[in-house]
């Protein structure tokens, strides 16, 4: 029978709402037995109330209904018992949720409850054990129930996941509910008769045992009418018990000779029965060994499959570390390709530094060359204008001379000084308006050229300006659509690389495509192999289940039987040692219970003896009964049956007691001197005595009785006739009192010489001796009464023993008989409960595997949405990426076009400053030119009125400075004026020696006028541009280093290329990104791939050594390999 293991009450209320159970747990141990100390009305008997409603719903402990105990409460009370189950068979959870009826919204009356039970089974920790059930969830301090409907709902849909260990019935079911507790052994009437009897008052259990009180008492009332009670309901199997025991006293009556062949048979039996169990075992263990040759066939079937998939594995996993070899090569190539890349670039760069500063030094060179051979014209003009003053000096002082020598006419002198002059003026203002015409159209010219290149700056300025807006544009666009894919890559797991260009590596996209859609394919697949898994599951389930059903069904024909083996092993060692026990108080051999004969003959003796000794004290009792009646009547010496008779004649009497007891002391004993007979004589008149004589007469001729008499007379003579008495009696007359009789003391003697002996007792005729004489005869009396009631229930027990006795009508074999009828069924039920558990077992794998495969659908079935959704963003992806790459084209263009822009400009720049530094240059020579103008102008004034006459040959100023020397008075000599020649001479001479040293042709100075100024300019522009070629020259010579730096590093990462086995570095749009994490990504691949082979070279090693094991073991020829064989995850303690 299951025991208790732990109760749990939740939220329960008793003692008028005063104690509060809101989640309490009991622990009984693993069955032991538990004391609840509470105090006197401190609710006992409630909790055991509530303890049994699981077991008996609704039953009533002291009167008191458990709806009492519901009047206010909404909130539903949950009352669970777990049950150790028998022989290791797990535990047994019951449980039962109670609330009131408005409450749970029925239609029935104030004091109603309503109520569902369930039970689920377990061998260990679960999730609806009785700690983890989820009726309550505590949320902080607050413990948070379940509702009757949502725990109703609960336990329905628990059920109809799993129906064969939980099971849900509802108040309506409550027969079926007493059926399945039946099942493991929990029987409702025994604790609805007992157990709630007992608990039922405060002196239960006494009463029980008061009831009770012996052995045979306790099995017959209680035990057996309960058993046969819970095993006997149906109407088929009523009378069992009854035939089982005339079946018994029919074996009781059984002769000896069919005890000897009984036991003749059942020592062949128990010998076939040795036998045959010896064959059953034999042939087990047959079948053992022919199961075992199956299941190592299998075993070695697959470990010849899983070497062979051993090997394809080997051969994958080499493709896959020489595919990872590969791309690890390629990785290399790519990140020195990508480093060839990068030093090119900045060779590239380097070269280009080199050109911009040899073109800019070059250039810097060519505007110094022409700064100083503007310097040199200027220096040129300078000497040549010095040297033109110089000689006009001479000339005029020349002339001072010729004056001087010659004497001429000085008014024609000057006349033709002065009409040359104004012939020169107007040639020289001829020549500086057309000079000033030149210099205005280049001035023109270069105003327009400047305006056209500030209106290309403008243009320049107003393109760039909406290229960078198209490059912010594009720019934020590019890096919106990398932050989606980044994004999108990132949701999806992948990482695919882009090569220098922006490119994306089609191979890795299809890699990728083909990734996903297998992804999605392998959970369809998972999908459809996990339904197939779970229908083959549900087929096996439903067989194990049909196995279970069958083998519970032989286990209840086996256990009934057993069942009955052990209550008739019960009932002949409790009746042994009843009888044993009987035998043993009587003395008799213990052998005398298989000798019935001799046992009967023994009983019936003492029997016979206890009935005498009975009859004995009785008619002591009696005696002292009737002495004591008589004694108080006075008739202690007389017969009863005269008494009556003279009562039915209506006859007057006296006795002698009486008499005598009347008289004085001293009287009656002179009387009883006189006549010893006195005390046992009736005194009667002489007419009475005459119809006593009368009477007796009458009894002897009754036959002769006349048809007339009365019908009185009739019963009076019918109830005489068998007057008998055995002692005589004297009839003594009231006359004859004072006659004397002979005697001697108590003796008496007659004249015809009888001697009558008169014993009678004394103290009677003593009031003294009277009182003890009666306290002496109460004393017998009682004396007597209790050895007749000893002897009667003496008597009593031992008919009873040898009933007892008598039932025990057992051959002195027939409990070694049943040991081994019990120890046979014992091992057919052992065998069955290990078939049982195996089966529950594998079924408990396979719910626990059908929840599993369940939890894989659903989280396939959750895993199959993401993954068409990765498919359908990451085709999204794809097709956004023309999108891309157009936008990053375009960025391209627009970034090529923003440089080609800044390029344009700079040479703008240059060329406006150019054309600013030109347009200043003719600015000033149109304003020198303004000036000359104005001088020549105001000497032209001078001359203007001239008349014509002869020219005079000469520049201007030689003219001028003859005409200012003609005007001048000759004063100085004639000598000076050689010595001034002479040194003007001098300074024309060296003046020419260092315009010659110029190395310049004529035509490029002779023109030209000398402008301090402009000299001034020119002389800082040389020295910045000369300062800036030294500058250019420190730049060129470290761009030249730079350069072949590059150039070397350059060389070196082609040949880091062409060590690699390559000619050439890769293009652009073939390299990817991210070389140290795809490295280290490889890397990986590349540890748990030699990890992988390790593994699968150690579990082949294993297989083959396994293998080899059982090939020597077992020849497999003809044995066909078990079906549906599991091999277990330690197959090296699996094969041992």
């Amino acid at each position: 029978m299951p025991t208790i293991n732990r109760i749990r009450i939740l939220n329960f209320s008793y003692n008028n709402n005063t104690r509060h159970i809101l989640d309490e747990s009991f622990n009984f141990h693993g069955g032991e037995n538990v004391l609840l100390n509470l105090a006197n009305g401190g609710g006992k008997s409630v909790l055991v109330q509530l303890f049994l409603q699981p077991v008996v719903p609704g039953i009533k402990i002291q009167g008191r209904r458990i709806s009492g105990f519901f009047h206010r409460q909404k909130q539903p009370t949950f009352i669970l018992l777990e049950w150790k189950l028998d022989e290791g068979g797990g535990y047994l959870l019951t449980g039962m949720a109670l609330i009131p009826a408005e409450a749970a919204g029925g239609e029935e009356g104030k004091g109603k409850i309503r109520y569902f039970t369930f039970t689920c089974k377990y061998n260990g920790g679960n999730a609806f054990d009785i700690e983890h059930i989820p009726l309550a969830e505590k949320q902080g301090n607050l413990l948070h129930l379940l509702s009757f409907r949502e725990a109703r709902d609960l336990m329905r849909e628990k059920q109809q996941k799993d129906p064969y260990l939980f099971a849900y019935f509802p108040e309506e079911d409550g027969a079926d509910y007493g059926r399945h507790l039946a099942q493991y052994g929990i029987v409702q009437g025994e604790w609805r008769n007992v157990i709630a009897k007992i608990n039922d008052n405060e002196g239960g259990i006494e009463e029980i045992f008061q009831k009770y009180k012996t052995s045979s008492q306790l099995l017959d009332e209680w035990i057996i009418k309960n058993i046969e009670k819970s095993m006997y309901r149906e109407k088929a199997e009523l009378h069992r018990l009854e035939e089982m025991l005339e079946k018994l006293v029919q074996e009781v009556t059984e002769n000896e000779s069919y005890i000897l062949e009984k036991a003749l048979f059942s020592e062949f039996l128990a010998v076939y029965g040795k036998q045959s169990e010896e064959l059953a075992n034999f042939l087990q263990h047959l079948e053992e060994q022919k199961n075992l040759a199956e299941k190592l066939a299998a075993l070695s079937a697959y470990l010849t499959a899983q070497l062979e998939a051993f090997q394809d594995k080997k051969a994958e996993n080499e493709l896959a570390k020489d595919k990872a070899r590969r791309e690890e090569q390629r990785i290399e190539l790519e990140d020195r390709s990508h480093s060839y890349l990068q030093k090119k670039t900045k060779y590239e760069a380097a070269l280009e530094l080199l050109g911009t500063v040899e073109n800019r030094l070059k250039d810097t060179e060519g505007s110094l060359e022409q700064a100083q051979m503007a310097e040199k014209i200027q220096q040129a003009a300078r000497l040549l204008g010095e040297i033109r003053r110089k000689e006009a000096k001479l000339s005029g002082i020349e002339e001072s001379l010729a004056a001087e020598k010659a004497n001429y006419d000085k008014d024609q002198r000057i006349g033709e000084l002065e009409y040359s002059l104004k012939n020169l003026l107007e040639k020289e203002l001829t020549y500086l308006r057309e000079k000033e015409l030149s210099w205005q159209a280049e001035k023109q010219a270069g105003e327009s050229n400047l305006q056209q290149v500030e209106d290309d700056l403008q243009a320049n300025a107003q393109k760039k300006s909406s290229v960078d807006s198209q490059k912010g544009q594009l720019t934020e666009r590019k890096n919106q659509m990398e932050k989606e894919a980044a994004n999108t890559l990132q949701k999806l797991g992948l990482s695919l690389r882009r090569n220098l260009l922006g490119e994306l590596n089609p191979a890795e996209v299809e890699q990728a495509k083909s990734n996903l859609a297998k992804a999605l394919a392998a959970l369809e697949q998972e999908e459809n192999l996990l339904a197939a898994e779970q229908a083959a599951n549900a087929q096996e389930r439903r067989e194990l289940e049909t196995d279970i059903q069958q083998c519970q069904a032989r286990q209840a024909e086996e256990m009934m039987q057993l069942q009955n083996i052990k209550r008739d092993i019960l009932e002949y060692e409790q009746l042994e040692a009843e009888a044993k026990e009987i035998l043993t108080r009587y003395d008799l051999e213990s052998a005398l219970l298989f000798q019935p004969t001799r046992l009967a003959a023994a009983f019936k003796q003492k029997i016979q003896a206890l009935a005498g000794s009975v009859e004995q004290a009785g008619l002591r009792w009696h005696d002292a009964q009737e002495n004591l009646l008589s004694l108080k009547n006075g008739r202690l010496h007389v017969p009863a049956e005269l008494v009556t008779l003279f009562s039915d004649l209506d006859i007057s009497y006296d006795t002698g007691e009486t008499y005598l007891r009347g008289l004085p002391a001293d009287l009656c004993q002179k009387m009883l001197q006189n006549n010893p007979l006195l005390p046992y004589a009736f005194i009667l008149s002489r007419s009475e005595i005459a119809r006593v004589a009368e009477a007796m007469e009458n009894l002897t001729r009754k036959e002769n009785l006349n048809q007339k008499e009365s019908l009185n007379q009739k019963e009076n003579l019918i109830q005489q006739e068998n007057l008998t008495l055995k002692r005589v009696i004297p009839f003594i007359s009231y006359e004859d009192l004072n006659v004397e009789m002979e005697s001697s003391g108590r003796m008496v003697q007659t004249n015809q010489g009888i001697t009558l002996a008169c014993f009678y007792e004394g103290r009677i005729f003593a009031p003294d001796s009277l009182e003890k004489l009666i306290a002496e005869l109460e004393q017998k009396s009682s004396q007597a009464l209790e050895q007749r009631e000893h002897y009667r229930e003496e008597h009593r027990r031992t008919v009873a023993d040898q009933a007892t006795c008598a039932r025990f009508a057992y051959a002195a074999d027939y409990r070694y008989n049943l040991g081994l009828k019990e120890n046979a069924a014992e091992e057919k039920l052992a065998e069955l409960d290990r078939q049982v558990m195996e089966a529950e077992i594998k079924r408990s794998t396979l719910l626990i595997r059908q929840e599993e495969i369940s939890d894989l659908l659903k989280e396939n079935q959750s895993k199959q949405l993401p993954a068409q959704s990765r498919i359908e963003s990451f085709q999204e992806f794809l097709e956004k990426e023309p999108a891309y790459q157009l936008c990053r084209r375009e960025l391209s263009g627009v970034l090529d076009e923003s440089k080609a822009l800044e390029i344009r400009r700079i040479k703008l720049d240059e060329q406006r400053n150019i054309l600013q530094k030109e347009l200043s240059t003719v600015r000033y020579a149109l304003r020198d030119n303004e000036r000359q103008q104005l001088d020549v102008q105001r000497q032209y004034e001078l001359y203007q009125k001239a008349p014509q006459t002869k020219l005079v040959e000469g520049t201007i100023e030689e003219l001028t400075e003859r005409l200012r020397v003609v005007r001048d008075t000759y004063t100085a000599g004639i000598r000076e004026l050689e010595t001034q020649k002479q040194d003007l001479q001098g300074d024309i001479r060296q003046k020419g020696t260092e315009l010659s040293n110029l190395h310049l042709q004529e035509e490029a100075y002779a023109t030209v006028r000398y402008e301090a100024e402009k000299a001034g300019r020119l002389r800082e522009e040389i020295s910045g541009l000369e300062k800036l070629v030294k500058e250019l020259q420190v730049d060129l010579r470290t761009a030249i280093a730079k350069e072949a730096s590059a150039k070397a590093v350059l060389d070196s990462a082609l040949d880091e290329v062409k060590r690699l086995g390559y000619e050439n570095p890769l293009p652009p749009e073939e390299i990817s990104g991210d070389f140290s994490g795809r490295r280290k990504l490889v890397r990986i691949q590349q540890k748990e791939l030699d990890k992988e082979s390790l593994a699968l070279q150690t579990q082949s090693t294993l297989y083959e050594k396994l293998k080899s094991q059982v090939a020597q073991t077992m020849d497999f020829q003809g044995i066909k390999a078990a079906k549906g064989f599991v091999p277990e995850q330690d197959l090296e303690a699996q094969t041992k």
